[in-house]
């Protein structure tokens, strides 16, 4: 009974090691990488000193799926690109394009999904 446990103690560790290797050689972002949406920007705020700026009023007009953003902690995202992939489903994201979404976000998600929301990055939202 030791040398079965032995046996797949050591195959386990042996898989670990192996995947922590392979994430040296293999980047994660060519695993996961987002759908390009149409119109959108892949910068981030910090790619930039001056971002780009648009109104709320300006968001609203991007309320339908194949032209969705969603405003999350005074930032816009187009997401149109991303509703086939979300595990919520596209309903989910559909309810909230066009409007301030932070709070229904911010309640649900990882920061897994955090970081892939910065792919999808439009602007920094003013008030109207």
């Amino acid at each position: 009974m030791k040398k079965i446990t032995l046996l797949f103690l050591s195959f386990f560790a042996g898989a670990l090691v192996t995947i922590y290797v392979l994430g040296f050689f293999l980047p994660g972002d060519k695993f996961f990488q987002p759908a390009p949406s149409v119109g959108t920007s892949t910068s981030t705020p910090s790619d930039t000193k001056n971002p780009p700026v648009i109104t709320m009023e300006e968001v609203s007009k991007h309320s339908l799926a194949n032209d969705c953003y969603l405003v999350i902690n005074n930032k816009a995202y187009g997401v149109s690109g991303y509703l086939d992939q979300h595990p919520g489903g596209r309903k989910a994201i559909i309810e909230q394009c066009g409007q301030e979404a932070s709070r229904v976000f911010s309640a649900i998600h990882s920061n897994f999904a955090w970081d892939l929301l910065k792919n999808y990055y439009i602007a920094d939202v003013t008030p109207n």
